[in-house]
């Protein structure tokens, strides 16, 4: 497949926990071009105890890599977004600047910590929905409330939210355990997007290829293109996804 649009990537250099500099991000999106992958958005962490967001400093890396895209690899773009831990005045940090809705859209990919309370990720899912965003819940397969009880899941989704899975996680790169939830998941039909989550080259590397062709022999061509290219490309278009 190609024209695979990547939601969940930390591609910018020097802002977080991802790519360390900028000939690693070159790396890094070289390496999904060559996988099939057309479009990007770059995920910088925002957690105040830990990434210490400055965004000028954001802005001037995605112009840099674009930059270099339109020399190199026009036919590739990257937009920007933001992996929100979450926190409580979310919504003044969007509008002080310091986080980055996805793609300019209605779309938050946000986190919590995996041993998080479930009241305390359902809470936070029913705020973020009530201020008219839509959250997107990042590598659900980490939280240890989901794998105690999978009905959490569709849950939150009845409340507005959206389910995002590691690549890695459904090939089994992340262990056996992460890949039976991931595949419990896919079975019954509870995630939105599948992303890779790409942080660098030695490790948590570009991967949706073969995550790409291990979701087509296993759950169909139309299931893989619907988590890789239409609903991300209804996220970038401000379209809501219909309910699962």
């Amino acid at each position: 497949m190609k024209g695979l649009i990547d939601i969940h990537a930390h591609i910018l250099p020097g802002v977080d926990d991802g790519a360390s500099d900028f000939q690693e991000s070159v790396r890094m999106l070289k390496s999904a071009y060559r996988q099939g992958v057309r479009c990007v958005i770059a995920t910088p962490h925002y957690h105040r105890n830990h990434f210490h967001r400055n965004p000028e400093r954001t802005m001037e890396a995605l112009q840099k890599i674009r930059g270099w895209l339109r020399e190199h690899l026009p036919d590739m773009i990257v937009l920007l977004g933001t992996e929100i831990y979450y926190t409580i005045d979310f919504a003044e940090e969007i509008a002080a600047g310091n986080i980055f809705p996805m793609a300019k859209s209605r779309y938050l990919l946000v986190e919590f910590s995996p041993l998080e309370d479930y009241a305390y990720i359902r809470n936070a899912v029913h705020v973020m929905v009530n201020r008219g965003y839509c959250p997107i819940i990042a590598h659900a397969e980490r939280y240890r409330v989901f794998h105690q009880n999978v009905s959490r899941i569709s849950e939150v989704i009845q409340l507005g939210a959206y389910i995002q899975l590691n690549g890695d996680s459904i090939v089994g790169k992340n262990g056996l355990r992460m890949k039976l939830f991931a595949q419990k998941l896919m079975k019954k039909e509870l995630v939105h997007f599948v992303a890779s989550d790409m942080h660098h080259m030695e490790s948590r590397r570009p991967n949706l290829k073969e995550c790409a062709e291990y979701m087509e022999k296993t759950y169909g061509f139309a299931r893989t293109k619907e988590l890789l290219y239409d609903n991300p490309r209804k996220l970038i278009e401000n379209k809501l996804i219909e309910e699962l």
